[in-house]
């Protein structure tokens, strides 16, 4: 549990960093993370399956889906308001 929340905030804190890079979002530096975390993971135990990580659904569902959907709710708030003032502004 302490090295998937470590990996968590690893993929969280890189993402911003690497923001401004026009190839690296938050989504792609997670996929590299994980493959290079699940090929350190494979090469340590001898390329025999791992149960080192194992996915919650309880952590999922309670705690990573709800920011997501707040986050996404956001955007989509953010982006109309965006297009009425263009309309707005742009009507008159």
């Amino acid at each position: 549990m302490n090295l998937f929340v470590a990996l968590l905030c690893g993929c969280i804190v890189l993402g911003h960093l690497l923001e401004e890079n026009r190839w690296m979002n938050e989504s792609i530096t997670a996929l590299l993370i994980g493959l290079c975390t699940r090929v350190v993971i494979l090469l340590i135990s001898g390329g025999t399956s791992s149960h080192l990580l194992v996915f919650s659904e309880d952590l999922f569902f309670i705690y990573l889906l709800p920011p997501i959907i707040f986050n996404a709710g956001i955007v989509v708030v953010q982006v109309i308001v965006v297009v009425m003032v263009m309309v707005e502004g742009g009507g008159g």
